[in-house]
């Protein structure tokens, strides 16, 4: 069978399986807010976002072990992007994203806070093993913050709606819903890697060059179990998840991911990831300000995001 026709199968079935897996994916994350007493946000943050970063760690803790630190990282840097301009944008242009009042006040400025403290310590152009303890070490302040969070909530949950019988069958539909999750994540991270395996394959035959699959393909394959989950999210109106989803993801890509790779690998960063640290800064404020200043992202501002996505690739190529 010709190459190309394998890479086009393989396309065919990742995108498959990136639908079905982030449709099921969702389903198993309300099953468990529910059955936890958490807010669908929370989850979205704690068990999407941490999800379906999993490829950002993986791509990026095996480029920094092959010595191809400039992947690693840019692979972070260039995902965070994609969460908040391609896969917000998308997800919004389905449905209009209203953001809670606790979110603006505690996730929100976490992944701000995150972003920046990537960007601080990769400015001088190079993640030293004091950088990445300071961003594993900016890990857990958040874990431990998003965990007290939860517990609040799951408090108010249990004060409003009483905890009665419903804790003694919890646990069950708590682990019922966490191996929905699991094997749904396990099919959408499948489709994604069999998407962007494909991808590369026919870029490569079409004679794209290594730096421009690596900014664009890479970083929005990495990315596709985000716009997976947010585009099945949207479509059942919950619109917590996804802004979890992206909230967590770029947490997680920010602290522990970047975290392990600058712990594996010291070597320079390439002077070309300024831009792209510079267009993620911006990305994560611009979206902030949206969300901040309306409360919800509409359709047209979606729009504008996507528009913007296209210009900060434009830039990443161009300085590559």
């Amino acid at each position: 069978m010709p190459a190309l026709l394998v890479d086009a199968l393989m396309v065919v079935a990742g995108l498959a399986l990136l639908a079905l897996g982030g449709d099921r994916f969702v389903v198993g994350a309300l099953r468990l807010a529910v059955a936890l007493s958490l807010s669908p946000v929370v989850v979205g943050v704690l068990v999407i976002g941490l999800g379906t970063s999993l490829p950002e760690l993986v791509v990026s803790a095996l480029a920094a072990a092959q010595g191809t630190q400039d992947l690693a990282i840019g692979n972070v840097v260039g995902s965070n992007t994609a969460n908040l301009l391609l896969v917000l944008g998308m997800a919004g242009l389905v449905r209009g994203l209203v953001v809670g009042r606790r979110t603006r006040r505690r996730e929100l400025p976490l992944m701000l806070a995150a972003t920046a403290l990537l960007a601080i310590v990769a400015a001088d152009g190079v993640l030293s093993l004091g950088d990445a303890l300071v961003l594993l070490l900016g890990a857990l302040v958040v874990a431990v913050l998003l965990g007290l969070g939860a517990h609040r909530d799951r408090e108010a949950q249990r004060h409003r709606h009483g905890a009665g019988d419903a804790a003694a069958s919890a646990r069950p539909r708590a682990l019922s819903a966490l191996a929905l999750a699991v094997v749904a994540l396990v099919a959408t991270l499948a489709g994604a890697q069999l998407l962007i395996e494909g991808a590369v394959g026919i870029a490569e035959a079409a004679g794209v060059s290594e730096v421009v699959i690596g900014v664009t393909l890479v970083a929005v394959g990495t990315s596709l179990p985000e716009i997976g989950t947010a585009l099945a999210a949207a479509r059942r109106g919950q619109i917590d998840l996804i802004i979890g989803n992206v909230l967590g993801s770029n947490l997680f890509n920010s602290l522990p991911v970047a975290g392990v790779a600058a712990l594996i690998d010291t070597v320079p960063l390439a002077p070309s990831l300024g831009p792209s640290l510079l267009v993620m800064l911006a990305a994560s404020g611009l979206t902030a300000l949206l969300l901040q200043r309306g409360r919800m992202l509409r359709r047209w501002e979606a729009a504008g995001l996507l528009v913007a996505y296209a210009g900060a690739v434009t830039v990443a190529v161009a300085a590559g």
